[in-house]
C-alpha cells in the first residue's frame, strides 16, 4: 500500500486564524488571518463582534465579506499585532525591509476606521529595530517604545504619538540596560534590567516616580534583585501599596 506523502504545507503553512484579539472598548475583534487568493502571507482582519454575533457564516467563507477592515499587504509579512488603546488603531510588527528573516521589525501604527488609507512607520530609520513597547490607557495617543535608533547596539526608550509619529527621546541606555520598565500610574521609566559584562548576571534596578503640580519627580536608581549567570528572571509589577 503506497502511503501518501503528507503536504509540506499541512505541517509548516500558516493557519487560516491565529492570534484573535479584542478591542479595548470590548466592541471588535481583531486576529491574523490568510485570504483565499494567498495561504503565504497574514493580513490582520478587523470585525465588529456585534455583526459576528449576529452573522451566519462557516469556516469556508471570505473573510472580507464580514470584516470591517483588512490590513497589510502581500510584502508586509506581519507576524504579530496589539490594539492601541483608543480602540481604533492597530499597532503591528513588520520586517523593515519588507522581507522575513533579517529581524529588524518596525512598530508601524494604522487606523482601522478610516477605510485602512494611512499606515505609519513609528520606527522608522535604516537598521533600527523596535523592542518593548508599553501603551498608556489613559492617554491613548501615546505609547513608549524602546528602538536602537541612536545607538545600533543600545536600546534607547523613547515616547511616541501614534497618531503624528512623533517620536521624544526619553531614557538613554547607558550601555548596559538589556530592558525597560513603566509605571502604568504615571506612565514613566520605572524599571530597567542590566547585564552585568564581567560574569553576565543580570540585576533589576528600579527607581521611584512620583508627580506633583504637574512635575515629575525621579528617585535615585536602586537594586531590586540580583540574578548569577544560568538564572533567569524579570521584573513583573508591584502591588497598589507599593
Amino acid at each position: 500500500v503506497e502511503i501518501p506523502t503528507i503536504p509540506r504545507d499541512l505541517l509548516f503553512g500558516n493557519f487560516k486564524h491565529r492570534l484573535p484579539k479584542i478591542s479595548p472598548d470590548g466592541r471588535y475583534l481583531a486576529y491574523l488571518g490568510t485570504d483565499q487568493y494567498d495561504r503565504s502571507t497574514y493580513y490582520i482582519y478587523v470585525q465588529s463582534l456585534f455583526t459576528l454575533n449576529g452573522a451566519s457564516h462557516d469556516d469556508d467563507d471570505d473573510d472580507q465579506t464580514f470584516s470591517a477592515a483588512k490590513i497589510g499587504s502581500p510584502d508586509a509579512f506581519i507576524r504579530n499585532f496589539f490594539w492601541a488603546a483608543d480602540s481604533q488603531t492597530i499597532l503591528y510588527y513588520v520586517n523593515s525591509d519588507g522581507q522575513p528573516g533579517d529581524e529588524n521589525y518596525h512598530l508601524w501604527a494604522v487606523n482601522v476606521f478610516d477605510g485602512v488609507r494611512f499606515y505609519r512607520d513609528l520606527t522608522p530609520g535604516d537598521n533600527v529595530k523596535v523592542q518593548d513597547v508599553f501603551l498608556n490607557s489613559w492617554k491613548s495617543s501615546e505609547i513608549m517604545v524602546a528602538t536602537n535608533a541612536r545607538n545600533s547596539s543600545l536600546f534607547d526608550m523613547y515616547r511616541c504619538n501614534i497618531y503624528t509619529g512623533e517620536l521624544v527621546l526619553d531614557a538613554i541606555n547607558p550601555g548596559n540596560v538589556i530592558a525597560w520598565g513603566v509605571d502604568p500610574q504615571t506612565f514613566q521609566v520605572q524599571q530597567s534590567i542590566v547585564r552585568n559584562q564581567t560574569d553576565s548576571s543580570t540585576t533589576v534596578l528600579m527607581r521611584d516616580v512620583s508627580i506633583s503640580e504637574g512635575q515629575i519627580h525621579f528617585g535615585e536608581w536602586t537594586d531590586l534583585y540580583h540574578y548569577p549567570y544560568g538564572e533567569l528572571g524579570n521584573y513583573i509589577g508591584k502591588g497598589i501599596d507599593g
